[in-house]
């Protein structure tokens, strides 16, 4: 057995090697008694009891006033503050996350109150709190997220039964969270005919591969089919093991309309290149039967330029018509200068179809190149009045004419040329009218009558 000098340890030994920092205080906090372990992580000098300093001075900025306005007086007021955290200054270093444990010691005889204050290194809790909180701060942000997601984000065990159901779910499916979680994912949500397919990916998301069904339906309480797609990644434990499933599914409703809508417009674009190849075949044609080999390139360059004047017109309004001013400025866009002066337009606002636009282009190109080169505009008097009108009464009509006076003397054709035809057949056939064209000797005089409705654009 050990004798009483072999285990004596003297009260400083005991201070010394203590892992913690032990500060004896006067009540104004001065310090007079303080151990080695203090001093060392301080960087202190030993006489720094001699020195009269203060403990609340070797604090960081707030952690003195901190101690001068809640620490101390709460302290003398109930005897006791434990685990105040703060900062220690340090020579040399960063400031020493501690926590404070003090206690108010009453002096005997003529000796006085003290606070005798243990400190512990808080730099692990420290960090451990931070990390928690930055923890907890991402998990807030993350859960945010998930709330606020237009997704359907669910989590499923292994077994499929749903763990977790966000509103985006209930948006989108119709189920409520509490409807929805602990019921088996294939009975809320995926029709007959898709659980092989879902049986099959997950198989595949049980191995530990995430899998996205790219074009699938889940149907909604009410019994809706939404079409979605799914991204399925697995979720896995600490030792790398899959233990449930993470499911984000994304309504693309709107991406299938849109499939459809640009698959029927390739359609619909198809349908109207094979029209105008067809009426630009008919165009050359019917140029080269009428023109001689000098000339022919001129005229067909002219009139397709007309054909794609009024073109460009449907294109700007995804081919749901033009309106008639606009038609009638772009197919007359050489004699701009002219337009109020020489040519006069007057009519009703009204747009017409696609159709009526190609054909009606087409005579009023026709129209304007003969003015300019044999007719009202080949001189430097004649003009043109180019007016439309809508009758209601009986049956709504639509009726338009083109007038030219003070030209020269007009003479009718001795031959039906292209020209003739195009302001005749094909603006007939076009809109379903019937044309008048008299070649009156003051000028030439083209009139066309057609039903309303089948002039204007839906």
């Amino acid at each position: 057995m050990a004798s009483e000098n072999q285990v004596h340890e003297t009260a400083d030994e005991i201070l010394a090697d203590l892992p913690c920092g032990v500060v004896s205080t006067l009540t104004d906090g001065t310090i007079v008694r303080v151990n080695e372990t203090f001093l060392n992580w301080t960087g202190l000098p030993s006489n720094v009891v001699e020195d009269g300093r203060r403990f609340q001075e070797l604090l960081t900025v707030p952690g003195r006033i901190f101690y001068e306005t809640h620490f101390a007086p709460l302290l003398l007021m109930q005897g006791g503050v434990k685990e105040v955290a703060c900062q220690l200054k340090r020579v040399d270093k960063e400031p020493l996350h501690v926590l404070l444990n003090s206690m108010v010691v009453e002096g005997r005889g003529d000796l006085p109150r003290i606070i005798r204050t243990v400190v512990f290194d808080a730099t692990d809790r420290f960090k451990y709190e931070q990390e928690l909180r930055r923890a907890r701060n991402e998990s807030r942000q993350l859960a945010a997220i998930v709330n606020a997601s237009s997704d359907a984000i669910v989590s499923a065990g292994l077994d499929g039964v749903v763990r977790t159901w966000n509103p985006g779910a209930t948006r989108m499916f119709g189920y409520t969270e509490a409807e929805a979680v602990g019921h088996d994912v294939d009975d809320l949500i995926v029709p007959d005919d898709r659980k092989l397919e879902r049986e099959t990916k997950y198989r595949r998301v049980r191995a530990g591969e995430t899998v996205i069904f790219s074009d699938t339906e889940r149907h909604r309480k009410d019994g809706r089919l939404v079409p979605v797609e799914i991204t399925a990644t697995p979720m896995v434990d600490d030792h790398g093991r899959v233990i449930a499933a993470s499911l984000i599914f994304r309504d693309i409703s709107e991406r299938k309309i849109a499939e459809e809508k640009q698959l029927l417009l390739m359609g619909e674009l198809n349908h109207r290149v094979k029209n105008l190849l067809a009426v630009v075949q008919v165009v050359a044609r019917q140029t080269a039967s009428v023109s001689d080999a000098a000339t022919f390139g001129n005229k067909l360059s002219d009139r397709l330029l007309g054909l794609a004047a009024c073109q460009d017109l449907l294109v700007q309004t995804n081919w749901l018509g033009a309106e008639l001013t606009e038609l009638i400025s772009a197919q007359l866009a050489h004699f701009s200068d002219m337009i109020g002066t020489r040519i006069f337009i007057d009519g009703p606002d009204i747009k017409v179809s696609p159709n009526v636009a190609q054909g009606l282009g087409m005579a009023l190109h026709e129209l304007a190149t003969n003015a300019a080169k044999y007719g009202a505009l080949s001189n430097s008097t004649g003009g043109v009045k180019i007016s439309w009108q809508i009758q209601n009464d009986p049956d709504p009509r639509f009726a338009i004419q083109w007038v030219e006076h003070d030209g020269p003397l007009v003479e009718p054709p001795t031959k039906e040329g292209f020209g003739n035809k195009v302001l005749r057949r094909m603006v007939e056939a076009s809109v379903k009218g019937e044309v008048s064209l008299d070649y009156a000797p003051d000028g030439l005089r083209w009139n066309l009558e057609a039903p309303l409705s089948d002039i204007t654009a839906e």
